[in-house]
């Protein structure tokens, strides 16, 4: 079961079919970018040939199988991969919020603040690093990575206390600009990141699988498997002067981001990055389900990274571009589909940011026969608190404050298939009556 708790309002509604229609199109989203499922397509074991993602390789030439799966929908990826792999698989560490199902022959950390950096993901990135150091040119890595390995893979550069670092992460997180200045940073300090547990592969054939919310491989996770250069320090120097924070830096911290040419940038020759699930796939299987349901589908947008009312804002024109002038039958219309991640970094917690954008659009939202729904594909972490999405309509009144558990169009969804950023819906049909007034 996808959702766990839904309340879509009062079953004499008008729009009562137009709700429940667009929690179907949301699972279709979900299930479309599926981790377990991307992971068991992107790897095979046929008549003795290893097929894993790009790689191509005879079971017989290869002595160890090892795997890494860290993020939010880390379980998911490590049991798509040990189901397809089975005893060929040698080694495996699994990193995140939820442990694979008992038994499980690998070893399971956990690891549940996708943002921030935290001992446990200290700990975790230093098992990694040595996993990736103790394999040899004979042996094949397999990194899994999903949003939420920002944080899990976050650990302070030598002569950093945790402390230190997590106070300048949680300053960073505060910014504007946190969606792209926290990997930024991290990227260039944190041991694992920026390109770290590549170089710790570098003996070692290395193919990356990730579920990717549309920032691509260079922002998930501090970009752990993509090489950096001296020039990452310069960028993050920048960041951290541009939000008044570097003059605050003791001068031994500064000296860690003078770019240190003697660092090579190189991971190897044998590393790629493959991605297995991503916005694309969600919206998607989404835009096919509405099909079936006599809506035109129409794509806005693979990734907005606007904040919450610009997205909300870009949306609604697209309605208006795509509806104006139309009339639709009743139950038959169009849907429009856009992936967002509401400028949040990866991975994190951000009903704030859905309350936003649901609060902005539904202002604006005066079309009547038209209603929205936006869920956050990687489920809640904190389902006590509040869900993951919700749903409005032109009609009713919305505030941000609704968007808690049991409230009338709110969607909770139960974490760990996947997370592929933010999925937007907004369906608009014709007028249809309410099921009282069809029975007479």
């Amino acid at each position: 079961m996808l959702f766990r708790r839904l309340d879509l309002g009062p079953a004499d509604d008008a729009q009562a079919q137009d709700r429940k229609d667009l929690v179907e199109v949301l699972t279709s989203a979900i299930q479309g970018a599926d981790a377990y499922a991307a992971v068991r397509r992107a790897v095979k074991l046929e008549e003795g040939v290893l097929h894993v993602g790009n790689r191509f390789v005879k079971r017989s030439k290869v002595r160890e199988v090892a795997f890494l799966a860290v993020g939010n929908c880390a379980g998911a990826m490590a049991r798509g991969f040990h189901d397809a792999l089975g005893e060929v698989v040698t080694q495996g560490l699994v990193g995140g919020p939820e442990a694979p199902p008992d038994p499980w022959p690998f070893l399971f950390r956990k690891v549940v603040d996708p943002t921030l950096p935290s001992a446990e993901g200290v700990a975790l990135a230093a098992e990694a690093i040595e996993m990736a150091e103790g394999l040899g040119e004979n042996d094949l890595f397999l990194p899994l990575l999903s949003p939420g390995a920002l944080g899990m893979l976050a650990s302070p550069p030598e002569g950093w206390d945790l402390t230190s670092y997590q106070e300048l992460m949680r300053k960073l997180l505060a910014s504007p600009n946190a969606e792209t200045d926290l990997p930024t940073v991290a990227s260039a300090l944190s041991p694992a990141q920026g390109g770290g547990l590549a170089r710790a592969a570098v003996k070692v054939p290395t193919e990356a699988l990730l579920v990717d919310r549309g920032d691509g491989a260079r922002v998930l996770g501090g970009a752990p498997t993509l090489p950096s250069g001296p020039d990452s320090r310069i960028r993050a120097r920048s960041v951290l002067e541009r939000a008044r924070l570097w003059d605050r830096l003791p001068s031994r911290l500064r000296e860690t981001l003078v770019p240190d040419t003697s660092v090579p940038a190189g991971a190897g020759q044998d590393l790629h990055n493959v991605i297995v699930a991503s916005p694309e796939d969600a919206l998607e299987t989404a835009g096919a389900e509405a099909g079936l349901r006599k809506h035109r589908p129409r794509l806005v947008e693979l990734h907005d990274a606007s904040p919450p009312e610009a997205a909300a804002e870009a949306f609604l024109r697209a309605l208006e571009k795509h509806a104006a002038g139309k009339t639709f039958a009743p139950g038959e219309g169009i849907a429009l589909f856009t992936g967002l991640s509401l400028a949040t970094p990866e991975g994190g917690e951000n009903q704030a940011a859905l309350a936003r954008f649901l609060a902005a659009a539904q202002s604006g939202l005066r079309r009547r026969g038209a209603s929205l729904a936006v869920l956050s594909t990687g489920g809640s972490l904190r389902p006590e608190v509040t869900p993951s999405g919700g749903l409005v309509d032109a009609r009713g009144t919305y505030s941000a404050v609704d968007l808690k558990p049991r409230a009338q169009g709110a969607l909770d969804l139960a974490p760990g298939f996947t997370d592929v950023g933010t999925v937007a819906v907004l369906y608009v049909s014709g007028p249809r009556r309410p099921p009282a007034e069809r029975t007479k």
